[in-house]
This record gives structure tokens, sequence and C-alpha cells, in this order.
């Protein structure tokens, strides 16, 4: 199991986000009913289909146990065995939801990342979200193509989109279009902006 830069493209200028850490979600094992006293499985992470890493989970009646092998870049391997203990909380219309307790603050969450070679939370790891980290420039790309996805439109910014989503209806789609295109306006001034930044125009 890799440590930070794994799968990514590595970015001297940039803290890691939270996204691009591995984690694991008590709901997630929750909801595939993993977490049943005495039961041990397999859970594994994967990108574009291809399995990255794995690690042996060991379940009890108030914590799992986890068996990994972890490794900074050029550092050997560590094998790691780590208890995770879980609570429960009321929930408002009956029943209970289930969290982690993080190993380093004990403070209640539903993920736990993976940053050094221990899993600890959020507020533990004090890293941000990729959308903190964002330029002016990135949060314009980023919200154009999000709308372009929408009308499953697969061209760059400017490009026309002509072909309305089966179903859609034309009122929904004309409002859509015209997002995208105040969008691309502003992807382009972002875009001009930066450069002129860089090459220091007025």
């Amino acid at each position: 199991m890799g440590g930070r830069g794994s799968g990514r493209k590595f970015r001297w200028d940039k803290k890691t986000a939270l996204e691009e850490c591995r984690f694991i979600d008590i709901r997630d094992w929750k909801r595939d009913d993993l977490l049943r006293d005495g039961c041990a499985f397999d859970w594994h992470w994967s990108q574009n289909g291809v399995r990255k890493a794995s690690m042996r989970v060991f379940t009890a009646c108030d914590h799992v146990r986890v068996d990994y092998a972890f490794r900074r870049w050029g550092d050997a391997w560590q094998d790691i065995n780590e208890t995770i203990r879980f609570s429960a909380s009321p929930c408002h219309l009956g029943g209970e939801r289930l969290w982690f307790c993080c190993p380093g603050c004990g403070r209640r969450a539903a993920k736990l990342y993976l940053y050094s070679p221990h899993f600890r939370c959020r507020r533990c790891l004090g890293l941000p979200y990729a959308s903190q980290q964002e330029t002016l420039l990135d949060r314009a790309y980023r919200k154009a193509f999000k709308l372009r996805k929408r009308l499953n439109a697969a061209g760059g910014i400017g490009d026309p989109i002509w072909e309305k989503p089966r179903g859609m209806h034309w009122s929904t789609f004309d409002r859509l279009k015209a997002k995208v295109e105040h969008q691309d306006q502003i992807t382009n001034f972002a875009f001009i902006g930066r450069t002129s930044k860089m090459l220091g125009w007025t």
C-alpha cells in the first residue's frame, strides 16, 4: 500500500489534498454488512479499474483490526497492524449510526484517511480539500466541464453545444446551455488574467 504520492502526479507547490489519500468509510462497511463480530474480509482500492492496494480487515463487536503494508517512496515496506475502535450514536427516527473512533484523537469520524503509516481523521491530518487549493482558473474549468457533463457535451471550452440529451426538456436544455456559455466566458477571462499575470502585463 503506497503512501504520499501514490497513483497521482506529485505537485511540489501544493499540499496533499484529502481526495488524494486512500480512505476507509464505515458507512460502506456497514452497508455491505461487513461489521459482524468475527468477520474477516479483504478491502482494496482501485484506480481506473486496476487494483492498487489492499488490506486485511478483522472485525469484533466494538473494533476492527487492519493489517497492511505501507511505504513512502524510496523507503522499505512496513507491516502495519492497527486496531480502530468504533462507537454508535442514536438516529432521530430510530436505529443507530456507527462511527470510527480516530486512533489519533479519539473523535468520531465516518472516514479515516491513510496519509502517514496510520489511519487518521481529517482534523488530525490537517489536510485541505482539493477545492480549497483551486485557483480562479481551476475553479472555472471545473465548473465549466461539470455543466458540460450534464449536457453530455464532450467538447472543450468555447465549443458549441448542438444536441439536446435524450429525455431532457428543451427549457432545461436552454437554461443549462446558457449557463455553459456564461461559464465558458468566465473561464476565458480567468485564463487571460492568469496569462497576463505570468507575462507581467497590466
